[in-house]
């Protein structure tokens, strides 16, 4: 993929699927936090996230994990990053 390319006037949809998207595994490893945790932030829509492979499996854009844990730092609600 270039980097000079424009993908602004993409939507928002295709510009996330643009980015690197994370399992739940991976996302659970770089937080330093248990899957299920993970799984419980998805559900309940404390982390957006996206269903593939027609629901079965959830996937997660990686600058958007960025900006939610930049969002627990500056809340009240602090994300320790340790196991649950």
């Amino acid at each position: 993929m270039e980097s000079n390319s424009d993908n602004s006037k993409l939507p928002e949809i295709y510009r996330a699927l643009l980015q690197r998207l994370l399992t739940a595994e991976e996302l659970a490893a770089w937080w330093q936090i248990d899957i299920k945790t993970v799984y419980a932030y998805a559900q309940r829509g404390d982390i957006p996230s996206i269903r593939v492979n027609n629901g079965r499996s959830v996937r997660f854009v990686q600058c958007q994990m960025v900006e939610c844990l930049a969002g627990w730092n500056q809340s009240r609600r602090r994300f320790s990053g340790k196991k649950a």
